[in-house]
């Protein structure tokens, strides 16, 4: 049950019209202060869905999500600090519960509906029933590896999923096709890729081959690489900072003299690290990477359709970096404070 009381020092009953449809939702017709509306309406659809699928699962839960977000509209501080951390406790909970829940209803799905049918099911045919749209996608993609390796064992599958509407299946975004490589679903349900894609799953560096990636470390690297992936925390991704396929289009064209020499100004001038450098390296927990690479995008640096430097001058390269310098300190505030959203030092809801 979720635990929040209304609090003595709420926010005061000043009050407009309630405009967002979550609102009218969550507190059925009750006037509630524009502070709280605010707070309310920039919920993401997911904790949306979370606190509706709480509700239903414990209807009383309703009154304390009400006094929670009062709360935290609240013109005191002390008051507005504990109702965020109790939001983010509150939601940290129910999501667990439910992708805990969607999991183990996907494996009861696929296996023990029918407890007669003992065969083990045709992998191939329920993949091309994925990919020709006979068979709807699930709304989300777990970490299956160790369910289905445990199932493959079992006799309960013939083999694991070797191609990516196979893994979309069994409901798993990560598989190992015919060779025998780890792969990962990236994208999955997006607007432009609606089953996603597929790339090889970082291995460590010695187990991996000459990949067009490993090429662009190599290149943009400026020394030896000191182990940017080795430490890495569970969960968390090893990103770089200044992307790779970003920095290869800016020197795109340049000599490997002249790019090193430009990356050795871009270094020292601008504070800018490239490549497998450790200054590159920031590790981030998989909500706030995936939100970095929106904000990415939106800043209009995305390596996809960011265009090749092919051709351009080394002022016009240096231009670019230097605004890119300043863009990214702004975002690195963005980030510093997510992260401390995310460790439980700082008040406020998490990230998706």
């Amino acid at each position: 049950m979720v635990a929040g009381k209304l609090l003595t020092k709420a926010a005061a009953p000043v009050v407009e019209e309630v405009v967002s449809p979550f609102v009218k939702r969550l507190f059925k017709g009750v006037k509630v202060p524009t502070k709280t509306q605010k707070i309310v309406g920039e919920l993401n659809k997911i904790d949306q869905k979370t606190i509706l699928s709480s509700i239903k699962q414990e209807p009383e839960a309703a009154q304390g999500w009400q006094n929670m977000f009062m709360n935290a509209g609240s013109d005191d501080v002390e008051v507005k600090l504990a109702a965020f951390e109790e939001l983010n406790q509150s939601l940290t909970r129910f999501r667990g519960e439910a992708k805990l829940q969607q999991k183990e209803n996907r494996i009861d799905d696929m296996f023990y509906k029918d407890a007669k049918n003992t065969e083990p099911p045709n992998l191939g045919q329920m993949g091309q029933d994925i990919q020709s749209g006979k068979t709807a996608p699930p709304e989300q993609l777990f970490d299956f590896s160790n369910e289905i390796n445990d199932l493959v064992k079992e006799g309960k599958l013939p083999r694991g999923p070797q191609n990516r509407f196979e893994a979309i299946a069994l409901g798993t975004n990560k598989f190992d096709d015919e060779q025998g490589i780890n792969r990962m679903i990236r994208r999955f349900r997006s607007e432009k890729l609606p089953l996603g894609r597929t790339e090889q799953t970082i291995l460590r560096p010695q187990q991996r081959g000459m990949t067009k990636r490993l090429q662009r470390e190599s290149n943009l690297t400026l020394g030896k690489d000191e182990g940017f992936y080795v430490g890495t925390p569970t969960g968390s991704h090893a990103h770089h900072w200044n992307p790779l396929a970003l920095m290869d289009k800016v020197v795109d064209g340049l000599s490997p003299k002249q790019s090193k020499s430009f990356i050795r100004y871009v270094e020292k001038e601008l504070g800018i690290f490239s490549g497998n450098h450790m200054g590159n390296l920031r590790q981030l927990p998989e909500n706030v990477h995936r939100m970095l690479h929106r904000r990415l995008e939106d800043l209009g640096y995305d390596p996809r359709t960011l265009k090749s430097f092919l051709g351009a001058s080394l002022k016009e390269r240096k231009a670019f970096m230097k605004k890119l310098k300043v863009d990214f300190d702004k975002l690195e505030e963005d980030i510093f404070r997510e992260m401390m959203v995310n460790k439980g030092n700082q008040a406020g809801p998490q990230l998706k």
